[in-house]
């Protein structure tokens, strides 16, 4: 019995959950109920972007923690 590969490679299934995902989010029912119920407004980005955002808030708290000897 030979390996099983996935058909898609993962760029390609991140791709798909991330329309998906948008599609969800960006109907006007969706976005109404989580501003009504968790007080949310969504600012979708793209991987980049988000990228971006995230590798900028690990520095930041990275510092804060190492500032602060804040430990596990």
């Amino acid at each position: 019995m030979g390996h099983l590969r996935p058909r898609r490679h993962a760029a390609d299934i991140v791709a798909g959950l991330a329309t998906a995902s948008k599609e969800i989010l960006t109907e006007p029912a969706t976005a109404t109920q989580l501003k009504e119920t968790q007080h949310m407004t969504l600012l979708l980005q793209d991987g980049a972007a988000f990228k971006a955002f995230f590798d900028k808030q690990v520095a930041y708290w990275g510092k804060v923690v190492k500032d602060n000897n804040i430990r596990a």
